[in-house]
């Protein structure tokens, strides 16, 4: 190469850096502020499913009509703090608030796939989106979405220590039936507390954070089952590959052998799950619709936008079927 191909190479070079300079300024100056997380994280608006006469069927509600109640980190069980880890950042302490190889993990998975089939958000990403974005930007697949995603995680990874981006996401986060934060969710499936959550008990709860309609023991008990076998497959990965999941609230590593693993599988089998007292009309079409939801958008992003969903659900000939399937199971 001559001095001309040189001197073409760099120009090229520089022009594509002030480019890339010039893109990341125009994303950077539009980003929101992210001082006050906390308060943020609770603000809420009501998501409502309608039937088709417009009549609403069910009140996905503000967490402060549900049941919600804030725990420091040092309150939190340290198997429930690994079982997070594992399943949804198991590089969280590491990273500066994305994780690059899990990115480009998840742009080669989904360029094989043809669609997105994994967004690589780690914990930090999912708080900057869920508390920072509009309901309209958090719905879009978008790289430029993502991009400001990432932006906004690094910020709030420089500004706040790990284990206040940790506490916020515990407390936050919806695990289904009412339950908002981690004490909520110990509560309602156990009867019990955060700090006391046993390992069984903890990775059941991390489980439900990525679908909880779809993964709600109460109506879809086998996916429930099958994602808690997952997520304790994680953890005793996580524990071979990292010799045990670091949690900075606990003097000891978490470790999960495949022997624990399969102990608490059983035991999470056996439990006997008590369904909280939540009216809701029409309960399985309800349902449906919330898992079809959480199949369109984040779910997170459901339970904090106040969406107004219509169905086509017609409360008369719904009442009629029934009636009539009562009468004729009845007959038999």
């Amino acid at each position: 190469m001559g001095i001309f191909g040189l001197f073409a190479a760099a120009a090229a070079l520089i022009l594509l850096l002030s480019y890339g300079l010039l893109q990341y300024s125009s994303l950077a100056s539009t980003l929101p502020a992210v001082d006050d997380l906390r308060e943020k994280a609770a603000q809420f608006e009501t998501t409502r499913i309608y039937d088709r006469a417009g009549n609403v069927l069910y009140e996905i509600l503000d967490p402060q009509a549900g049941r919600r109640t804030y725990v420091p980190l040092d309150q939190i069980s340290p198997a429930m703090i690994a079982a997070v880890l594992a399943t949804e950042d198991s590089q969280f302490y590491s990273h500066a608030g994305f994780d690059p190889l899990a990115i480009g993990r998840a742009i080669w998975q989904n360029l094989r796939s043809g669609e997105t089939v994994s967004g690589a958000s780690t914990i930090t990403q999912q708080i900057a989106r869920n508390l920072l974005f509009t309901p309209e930007e958090r719905s879009q697949r978008t790289a430029v979405r993502k991009i400001r995603e990432i932006l906004l995680a690094a910020e709030v990874n420089r500004r706040y220590t790990k284990e206040d981006i940790l506490e916020l996401y515990m407390n936050q986060v919806y695990f289904g039936n009412l339950a908002y934060g981690v004490e909520a969710a110990a509560q309602t499936y156990f009867g019990t507390t955060a700090g006391a959550l046993t390992l069984p008990q903890a990775s059941f709860l991390a489980g439900l954070i990525q679908a909880p309609a779809v993964y709600d023991i109460f109506t879809n008990r086998e996916a429930a089952l099958e994602r808690h076998r997952q997520v304790l497959t994680l953890m005793v990965l996580t524990s071979q590959d990292q010799g045990c999941i670091a949690v900075r609230t606990a003097a000891d590593p978490v470790c999960v052998t495949p022997e624990e693993g399969g102990a608490a599988i059983a035991q999470i089998e056996t439990y006997p799950f008590q369904p909280a007292d939540i009216q809701i009309r029409y309960p399985h079409w309800v349902n449906y619709i919330r898992t079809q939801l959480e199949q369109l958008f984040d779910p997170q992003t459901i339970y904090r936008s106040g969406f107004d969903v219509y169905t086509t659900l017609d409360p008369q000939l719904q009442d009629l079927a029934q009636t009539l399937v009562t009468q004729q199971v009845t007959a038999l």
